[in-house]
């Protein structure tokens, strides 16, 4: 399989003050950060020097326009990621007048980060911590919660689209909590099942919430309702192949469910718009996965073509593209193969 799992990596003071080695991992934490920068920037026009002053506000980190420069740029003794850069953009845009959707989405960063810091490290303080995170979320999802159910109905239609994506955001939490959860402490195939089951329904239920904004489109909808519709139908994409993985499922009947979802025109659009907007070529990517896997051939060689372009490949063979972000080679990518087959057969 030719998708990645894109678990937003930020880690912070964590147990893991050693280089990642992984240029995997690695790549994806440049893509994460760059992202976020990118939506700050081009979306809400944000200079350097106020990132910044945002990055110190809320998280006591620096990210000063010299080292931002030498990030973007790639130049020597640039870091791997820009600190705080991630906790800003959701501060941003999941500002919602209850705090839930930012509480939450916060939250779940810094789960992504603590799971990063175990996958990098395999620690007992960073198992201990992550375990503790986990348990603290699952009580944070509780209360707000009954928050929710304790607050009047919104009467207005910025009201009433708050009040969604505050649901979404703590449904997206809570699957993230049982996808890591199941990933790293599962007590057996059994229960780790279970989970990533929970996992994968409130992950569509995060994006059926946001199905208005999905059908609005990037004209009309909150960038922070489109990305968040996208993240959790692609991640629940990825779960999908862990379930039929544990049902020993070889027709990947749960995954071949999701990636018909994946190939709707709507959800497709929102793709590419979260694509552009972030120059994330990894979303691209992983749309054209899904569409292949649905049989549409045609939707894959699309987005497998704007994804090796958003990141820059200007070769005249598209099975020599291979950044370091990819797991795999094109080639091995089956769901792909046949898109594969229509971009060779046209430059022929």
């Amino acid at each position: 399989m030719a998708v990645y799992d894109e678990s937003r990596l930020e880690v912070i003071n964590l147990e893991e003050a050693m280089d990642d080695q992984d240029p995997v991992r690695t790549a994806n934490e440049w893509l994460d950060s760059h992202s976020a920068l990118r939506i700050l920037q081009d979306h809400f026009e944000y200079t350097t020097r106020e990132i910044d002053e945002l990055c110190l506000r809320y998280t006591g980190k620096r990210c000063c326009p010299s080292v931002i420069s030498k990030f973007v740029n790639r130049r020597p003794q640039a870091p791997a990621k820009l600190p705080g850069v991630s906790h800003v953009a959701i501060r941003v845009m999941a500002d919602t007048a209850t705090g839930i959707a930012r509480r939450s989405l916060l939250n779940e960063l810094e789960i992504r980060a603590a799971s990063a810091a175990v996958l990098k490290a395999n620690t007992p303080a960073n198992r201990a911590y992550l375990k503790r995170l986990l348990r603290a979320a699952q009580f944070d999802v509780t209360y707000e919660r009954r928050l929710i159910a304790q607050l009047a109905r919104p009467i207005s239609e910025h009201g009433s689209t708050e009040r969604d994506l505050d649901l979404a955001s703590v449904d997206y939490l809570e699957g993230q909590i049982n996808i890591h959860a199941a990933r790293l402490f599962a007590c057996d195939e059994s229960d780790k099942l279970q989970r990533l089951g929970v996992g994968f329904a409130l992950m569509a239920g995060v994006t059926k919430r946001l199905d208005p904004a999905l059908r609005a489109g990037p004209r009309c909808a909150e960038t922070i309702d489109l990305m968040l519709g996208v993240n959790a139908r692609l991640n629940g994409y990825f779960v999908a192949y862990e379930i039929d993985d544990l049902k020993k499922d070889a027709q990947f009947g749960t995954a071949r469910l999701a990636a018909e979802k994946i190939a709707e025109p709507l959800f497709l659009a929102a793709a590419r718009h979260c694509a552009t907007l972030q120059n994330d070529p990894r979303v691209l990517f992983n749309a054209a996965s899904g569409t292949g896997l649905a049989g549409q051939n045609h939707q894959a060689k699309k987005h497998l073509e704007l994804a090796a372009e958003l990141d820059g490949f200007k070769g005249d063979n598209i099975l020599n593209w291979y950044p370091d972000w990819m797991t795999e080679r094109l080639s091995e990518a089956t769901e792909l193969a046949e898109a594969l087959k229509l971009i060779n057969g046209e430059r022929k």
